[in-house]
C-alpha cells in the first residue's frame, strides 16, 4: 500500500506479489501514480490473517514529485522578435499546479508569465502562446518552474531569437546599376 497521510487513506500498489525466499532482500518496481506528496510512505504486509503481525513493515516518509518536460522550443526552433503565438509546449506529469515561464537570452532571465496552468490544452500537451521578446541572441532557453515547488523545473534546448528583416527595396524585378 502507499499513502500520503499516514495511512488514513491509501492506494494499492500491488494486491498480491510473491514474497520470495526467506532472508533474501526482495525488490519490486512499479509506476508511481499521481500522488504528489512530501510525506509518502509504503507499507508491506502479508495478506494472511495468521501472519499479519510478523510481516508488517512501513517505510520512512519520502517525496513524490511531478515533473515537466519541455518539447518546444527545441534546437531546431528559430524564433523571431515580436513573433506572435510562438508555441511553448510542455508535458507535466503529476498534478503540479501552476508554473512560471522564463526566457534566458544567454545573459539574463526575463519573465514571460508567472502563473499559468499546467492543464493540457491540446491532447496530452500544454501550450503557452508567447509573443517573442525583443531579444536577439543565438543562445536562448525557456525555463518552466512549478510555483509551489521550485525544485520541479526544466529548461529547453538552446535556440536562437533573431530580428525579423523586411526588405522593401529594391523591389522584385528592379535592376540595380
Amino acid at each position: 500500500l502507499g499513502s500520503s497521510n499516514n495511512f488514513t487513506s491509501n492506494w494499492t500498489i500491488n494486491a498480491s506479489y510473491p514474497a520470495g525466499a526467506s532472508g533474501v532482500m526482495q525488490s519490486y518496481n512499479y509506476t508511481v501514480e499521481d500522488y504528489i506528496s512530501s510525506n509518502a510512505k509504503i507499507r508491506i504486509f502479508e495478506n494472511v490473517s495468521s501472519r499479519k503481525d510478523y510481516t508488517n513493515n512501513t517505510s520512512s516518509a519520502f517525496n513524490i514529485k511531478g515533473n515537466i518536460s519541455i518539447t518546444l522550443p527545441n534546437a531546431t526552433t528559430i524564433a523571431y522578435v515580436n513573433e506572435t503565438d510562438k508555441d511553448i509546449k510542455f508535458i507535466s506529469n503529476g498534478t503540479i499546479g501552476n508554473v512560471t515561464i522564463k526566457l534566458f537570452d544567454g545573459t539574463y532571465w526575463y519573465n514571460i508569465t508567472d502563473n499559468t496552468t499546467t492543464a493540457p490544452t491540446r491532447g496530452l500537451n500544454t501550450y503557452y502562446d508567447w509573443i517573442v521578446n525583443n531579444t536577439k541572441s543565438e543562445s536562448c532557453k525557456i525555463n518552466i518552474t512549478v510555483n509551489s515547488d521550485s525544485t520541479v523545473s526544466n529548461e529547453s534546448q538552446s535556440f536562437p531569437i533573431r530580428p525579423l528583416v523586411t526588405l522593401s527595396s529594391p523591389s522584385e524585378g528592379q535592376l540595380l546599376k
